[in-house]
């Protein structure tokens, strides 16, 4: 049997040398490094040593006399005593080897418990149970103990004289640290033994740390016997440890709300003008529940209050309150927090709105902050425009399996006017202010010069003519509602712009439109479903060809929810007639190379919508109008809309090894999209092609090739993927 040394053992038992007095370890025992063939006798319990074998052993004598110094083995919590040691060789502090074993020599000392302090007193064992668990004394901090032998559990009990006490619990070494090779398991249990909270290693180390703060089951604690329960999660026991146990009465401005005390809030601050009073009440008018109130005959008033500070305080409470709507197409805002824009730990809500007979309006799981609950007018159609009468909230734990010790149901009950961010009849926008130059003007109009729709106008016969307007406020109802406008073309090749929006450049909550263009003699030309914001739909001459260089004429066009499954309340849609001109966004064939939709130098499309170097010249998606290689460069920039090909054209004077190789732009390590690279002779044979021999997933070739005129042509792979602005490099060797 092996001996450990003090530095050893001490580690062993996860206890700091300082302890090494109260483990009761010898400090001049030997240390043997090899196994005799009799070794000295080792116990669980107290009794003789074995005799010692004839053996060669070397051993780390601490004795400077030389001499007999042979040792028994100790690995238990208590002392053997070992047999008379034979003769052996020794040497002073140094190692030393006997040519024979004697006789077991004297076992170890037994093990002794911790000595502990006047703050924290050593634990008493047997206390191991609840009714044998040491209790904690006033004017103590906590107990100094030991987990001694392998299997060892402390029981300690906490006393709660005062309602609403909050409990802290903390293992350590004593010094900030944790006991070398610990990993404790700490649990706490009330009386009836209900489990309220457990950790293994949030503290330092390996060690346990339970804070109220992270355990709403620890606050609020109701007067009784709590237990604390520690363990170690290895097999090695603990020689000494720290448990730091604090009960705290409920105080304002000890982080904690003590619902049951009174407080509202608690910031952890005495401060005013913080959300939190230094009374621990919330800034503003909120109630406190009254239960029981878990259905809505018993639903507590809200009235004219902010809110109504709550809690769940038993497995499957439900808490019912109540507000009164006086004013018709008023809107309701209802949050669940703590009270200061946050959640309450650990606290996953829901929240339903009924109306005055009982029949649910809306319900919301997560749209607060973290886990809680919120329903909010602008997320929530069902939350606005209410008509007058009695509303109901139900406030509950989500899936009515857990409890919190408060939470805070806000409420901003709102009647309708400009500027509170719900559209109203007669409004044509709400952007939530009443500040002009924003696009929604301060009585609510758009800015800008649009009609209000005029049903009916479901039919191309009746459709809203627009005008001189810049667009339509629309709605679709009832569902199935189809809206019908006009405009005209006075010039022809003109292009024309149609976006459905709310106005102010986003897309109305939960629409999904669809736009129809028609000709003037009424026949379907095109259509868009998305390519404006979220759902709302785009109708451009970049996405339907009928919509660029169009002939003179009346045009329709039709507004419709995507499926005639639904209604909207409001909408916005902006009709655009562009005559032709450069910075249209339009190419004009024969007058120009390109038109990137402004008049800007440099950007690839000149004010007068002529390309320049080394941008492509579309178009070119033949041979005969490959773009050549511009005077001084040896590259091309161009983009792909599928299935657009884009062909350009070099020369090579003598023969030489032409590389081709597509990446981003000024971004050799980069690729802008999946592409295929060809290139042709003079005749417009292919000579080779190549797909992801660049930068994945770009194409790059290489070919000798004679004096000539070559064409090179660049493709999205399989002529449905779309490559944004990508370089084409040209080299010779």
């Amino acid at each position: 049997m092996k001996r450990l040394c003090l530095p050893e053992l001490a580690q062993r038992l996860a206890a700091p040398v300082l302890f090494a007095s109260a483990l009761g370890l010898a400090t001049t025992a030997g240390c043997a490094t090899q196994t005799p063939s009799g070794a000295g006798g080792s116990s669980l319990t107290t009794g003789d040593g074995g005799a010692g074998g004839m053996a060669t052993a070397s051993a780390s004598a601490s004795s400077s006399v030389s001499g007999a110094t042979s040792s028994g083995d100790v690995t238990s919590s208590t002392s053997s005593t070992g047999g008379v040691g034979g003769a052996a060789a020794g040497s002073s502090s140094a190692s030393s080897s006997a040519s024979t074993g004697g006789e077991g020599g004297t076992g170890g000392a037994p093990f002794m418990q911790p000595v502990g302090s006047a703050a924290y007193p050593a634990e008493t064992e047997q206390n191991n149970l609840k009714s044998s668990a040491n209790v904690l004394q006033m004017g103590t901090k906590g107990f100094t103990a030991a987990l001694h032998p392998i299997g060892d559990v402390d029981v300690f009990e906490v006393d709660v004289t005062v309602g609403g006490s909050q409990l802290r619990a903390e293992i350590s070494d004593g010094m900030g640290g944790c006991p070398v090779g610990a990993t404790t398991y700490m649990r706490v249990f009330d009386k009836n033994g209900q489990l309220l909270a457990s950790d293994k290693a949030s503290g330092a180390g390996n060690c346990s740390l339970l804070l109220p703060a992270t355990n709403p089951s620890l606050q609020g604690l109701v007067p009784g016997q709590y237990y604390v329960q520690v363990e170690n999660l290895t097999i090695n026991p603990i020689g000494a440890y720290i448990i730091d146990i604090k009960l705290t009465p409920p105080s304002c401005g000890d982080g904690i709300v003590q619902f049951s005390a009174g407080e509202q809030c608690d910031d952890g601050a005495n401060l005013a003008g913080d959300g939190c009073s230094p009374t621990c009440q919330l800034e503003g008018t909120f109630g406190n529940e009254v239960e029981p109130n878990d259905t809505a005959a018993t639903a507590n008033p809200l009235g004219a209050q902010n809110g109504i500070v709550a809690a769940i305080g038993t497995t499957g409470d439900q808490d019912y309150f109540s507000f009164v709507v006086t004013v018709p197409g008023s809107s309701v805002a209802l949050t669940v927090t703590d009270g200061l824009g946050n959640c309450p730990a650990g606290f996953d809500s829901k929240m339903y709105l009924y109306d005055a007979t009982s029949t649910e309006l809306v319900s919301d799981d997560e749209s607060g902050p973290n886990s809680c609950s919120a329903i909010l007018p602008t997320m929530y159609p069902a939350a606005a425009s209410l008509a007058v009468g009695t509303y109901y909230v139900r406030v509950e734990e989500f899936g009515n399996n857990g409890l919190t010790p408060f939470y805070v149901l806000g409420i901003k009950l709102q009647p309708p006017a400009c500027g509170d961010g719900i559209l109203q009849l007669g409004e044509q926008c709400d952007d939530g202010n009443t500040t002009a130059g924003d696009g929604c003007s301060p009585t609510c109009k758009l800015e800008g010069n649009f009609i209000t729709e005029t049903e009916p106008n479901d039919t191309q016969a009746t459709a809203n003519p627009l005008g001189s307007a810049d667009g339509f406020a629309a709605a679709i109802s009832p569902i199935g509602d189809q809206d019908y406008f006009s405009f005209s073309v006075a010039t022809a090749g003109s292009s024309v712009f149609i976006q459905v929006t709310d106005g102010l450049n986003g897309c109305p909550n939960g629409f999904d439109s669809k736009l129809t263009l028609f000709n003037p003699v009424g026949a379907l030309i095109g259509t868009a479903d998305d390519g404006g914001a979220a759902k709302c739909s785009l109708l451009s001459p970049a996405t339907t060809a009928a919509a660029a260089n169009m002939a003179v004429g009346t045009y329709k066009v039709r507004v419709e929810y995507n499926g005639n499954s639904a209604a909207i309340a409001s909408y916005v849609v902006k009709i655009k007639v562009v005559p032709p001109s450069c910075g249209d966004g339009v190419v004009q064939s024969g007058t120009e190379q390109c038109d990137d939709g402004n008049t800007t130098a440099g950007d690839g499309c000149d004010p007068t919508c002529h390309a320049e170097a080394p941008y492509e010249i579309e178009p070119n998606n033949t041979l005969m109008t490959a773009t050549p290689q511009w005077p001084g460069f040896t590259k091309w920039i161009g983009t792909i809309a599928p299935p657009d090909h884009d062909y350009y054209s070099f020369t090579l004077a003598a023969p030489g090894m032409a590389t081709l190789t597509v990446h981003s732009v000024n971004d050799a390590t980069s690729c802008p999209g999946d592409t295929l690279l060809h290139l042709d002779n003079s005749t417009g044979t292919e000579l080779t092609f190549n797909d992801d021999g660049g930068v994945f997933p770009c194409s790059s070739l290489s070919m000798s090739l004679q004096a000539g005129t070559y064409y090179t042509w660049v493709q999205g792979y399989q002529d449905n993927k779309q490559v944004g602005q990508y370089q084409l490099d040209l080299t010779i060797n």
